[in-house]
């Protein structure tokens, strides 16, 4: 069913720990069945697939900690971040879910506030070698620096903080002060209703917005 041969390569616990998260997707108990049907369900631009159970309807892909890299033999030399598995990052331990986030803010201005006319620059690298995942330009304010994270307070928090340096780094790298309306910086992520996150980002003036994962992964079938 696909233009060519995949494969993905994981580590045995990865593989383990995605089958005890089986959750009767619909309702159904078949955990004293003596095998069930799982599926690396690849996406139509066959760069990234989603590990889905037989009895989850097609097409819904509801834990971005599932979706994976295919044809992924040169991740594997590269080490994932602390705690997470070999294979299901790709170079500078990005994940897939990540991944397609970034692209589709980047491909949709409208949606964060942006003008038709921002220009998105994907992964902006800063005279110190830091990267924000997209940059927008050529609008109202003139920068928007956008931090992705997937879900998790913690995760959040982070990206608050690094949302915070972008936006000093965004105008110094434009010759503004650093205290100026013409730079703004927002985090987006699949989930962003944390109670601590919520906090932080209010203090600092950083917007949190949600993005619907079915309508991200969507655009990869």
């Amino acid at each position: 069913m696909y233009r060519a041969d995949h494969y993905f390569i994981c580590d045995y616990l990865q593989m383990r720990e995605w089958v005890l998260s089986f959750a009767a997707p619909r309702g159904n108990d078949h955990r004293d069945h003596a095998s069930w049907r799982a599926d690396l369900r690849l996406y139509p631009g066959e760069q990234a697939g989603y590990f889905r159970w037989g009895d989850e309807p097609v097409g819904v892909s509801e834990q971005p900690g599932r979706v994976f890299e295919v044809d992924n033999l040169l991740t594997i030399a590269v080490p994932p971040p602390a705690g997470q598995h070999v294979g299901g990052y790709g170079p500078g331990g990005e994940s897939a879910a990540h991944k397609l986030l970034k692209l589709y803010v980047a491909g949709h201005p409208l949606e964060f506030g942006l003008s038709p006319a921002a220009v998105a620059h994907v992964e902006y690298l800063f005279a110190t070698g830091d990267r924000v995942d997209v940059m927008f330009e050529n609008h109202m304010p003139d920068r928007t620096v956008v931090e992705v994270e997937v879900e998790g307070e913690r995760e959040v928090c982070v990206g608050i903080h690094q949302a915070i340096k972008y936006r000093s780094l965004a105008a110094a790298d434009a010759g503004y002060p650093l205290l100026t309306s013409r730079v703004r910086s927002l985090v987006v992520a699949y989930s962003t209703e944390y109670p601590k996150a919520r906090e932080l980002a209010d203090r600092y003036d950083i917007p949190l917005m949600s993005v619907n994962r079915e309508k991200v992964l969507a655009g990869a079938r």
